[in-house]
């Protein structure tokens, strides 16, 4: 569950995309058409969650991925949180 708080400065809401990996489409889902596509094109925070073994992939902007393991408290760029139970 995501929680926002608009950001003044731009007055608009930033949404991150969230996917579930799907069995047989790891190699999209954390390839290339998965989160540097979102990336590449202006996402900020992407997340993505194997619902088979509880990992959270959290990749950002001029960052390094981060994998945690759920449930997992994420803290967003735009200032939203995110709760992967």
């Amino acid at each position: 569950m995501a929680s926002c708080l608009p950001d003044a400065r731009r007055r608009r809401r930033v949404y991150s995309p969230e996917e579930a990996a799907t069995a047989g489409y790891e190699d999209k889902d954390l390839g290339p058409d998965g989160a540097p596509f979102y990336l590449a094109h202006g996402i900020v925070d992407v997340v993505v969650v194997d619902p088979r073994t509880g990992v959270v992939f959290h990749f950002q902007r001029d960052r390094s991925p981060v994998t945690l393991q759920a449930p997992v408290t994420l803290d967003l760029t735009c200032g939203c949180s995110l709760d992967v139970p």
